[in-house]
């Protein structure tokens, strides 16, 4: 989420003004909500999302324009519906509001990448977390265009603990670092996450003998990427 707002009203914001002037269509400020990891596929389409607020920050209803100054993308000015054309790492979009005296957004960055169509295991699926440890290690997935062989950067891969199964999260006796039971990475240009994950012990909890973790890639409209699904096993040994 981005939020942008014409440099006067911008400023004033920052430094906790309360006085903040709407534009001509009402608006001090657009929030801005583009997609996770930044990356569109070729081939696939996402829409882009935008509120508009006034100076209390309340929505407004007024219709925002997008546009991009880049051929590797097609971008419905009304809609803000965004089609991938042509890999490329310099896509860029840009929103706007109001006519007299707009509000402009920044050219917020876009990477168009292959379209993905592997996820693959690329760590053991099994990992043992020593007694003198408290983190496993890496579970690492590669996604990945097959024809021609081609890594996927920019693609959110979402990791789950579904077993042990806890009642709530307070429950926990593995986590995600955060403290999270499912987290989201974002693929590299390898195709692997740029940030590892890693599951870690839960302090002064009783451990699980055994946690799963199982890793999903989604295209925008809903459908897996093939091979989405994997599983790690992660076996703990017990302190001594």
């Amino acid at each position: 989420m981005r939020r942008v707002g014409a440099p006067a009203l911008l400023a004033a914001l920052l430094v906790g003004c309360g006085s903040l002037q709407p534009n001509d269509a009402g608006v001090s400020f657009l929030e801005l909500h583009l997609p996770t990891c930044g990356g569109i596929e070729v081939g696939s389409t996402v829409t882009l999302a935008a509120k508009t607020l006034d100076q209390h920050g309340d929505s407004v209803s007024a219709p925002v324009w997008w546009r991009s100054p880049d051929t590797t993308i097609h971008v419905d000015s009304a809609t803000g519906m965004v089609s991938g054309l042509a890999v490329s790492d310099t896509a860029r979009v840009q929103a706007l509001v109001g006519t007299k005296d707009p509000i402009i957004s920044d050219l917020f960055p876009l990477v168009v990448t292959p379209f993905a169509d592997t996820l693959a295991q690329t760590s053991a699926a099994r990992v043992t977390v020593e007694a003198n440890r408290t983190a496993s290690e890496a579970l690492i997935v590669t996604i990945s265009h097959q024809t021609p062989p081609t890594h996927v950067k920019s693609f959110p891969l979402t990791n789950r603990v579904i077993e042990p199964v806890f009642a709530s999260l307070d429950d926990r006796t593995v986590e995600f670092t955060g403290g999270k039971l499912t987290v989201t990475a974002c693929s590299g240009p390898t195709g692997t996450p740029l940030v590892a994950t890693v599951l870690n012990r839960r302090a002064n909890k009783t451990q699980p003998d055994s946690a799963i973790v199982e890793v999903t890639a989604v295209h925008p409209d809903g459908s897996a990427v093939p091979g989405s699904g994997r599983r790690f096993t992660v076996l703990f040994k017990a302190p001594t």
